[in-house]
């Protein structure tokens, strides 16, 4: 299990030697925080493929019309005001 888990490891450090056939040093602490990394980006990924799918747009176009002279829902903002 150990292996399984190091082997997963993306985070290992480079040597200069080869280590038993590899080109750098894995650990199973970077290979739990690879497969964490993974499992989060796969849960953000298909968590946000089912608020896609489910979306639906609720959004209506609304055209306003003022009255030219004044219309009594306007704020007037002066010096005295503000």
């Amino acid at each position: 299990m150990k292996d399984i888990i190091r082997s997963q490891d993306a985070y290992g450090q480079p040597v200069a030697l080869t280590l038993k056939g590899e080109g750098t040093y894995k650990s199973v602490f970077g290979g739990i925080v690879t497969i964490l990394g993974r499992l989060a980006l796969l849960y953000y990924v298909i968590s946000s493929l089912v608020k896609l799918s489910k979306y639906e747009s609720n959004y209506e176009r609304h055209a306003w019309s003022n009255d030219v002279v004044i219309d009594p829902n306007d704020v007037i903002i002066s010096e005295q005001t503000f």
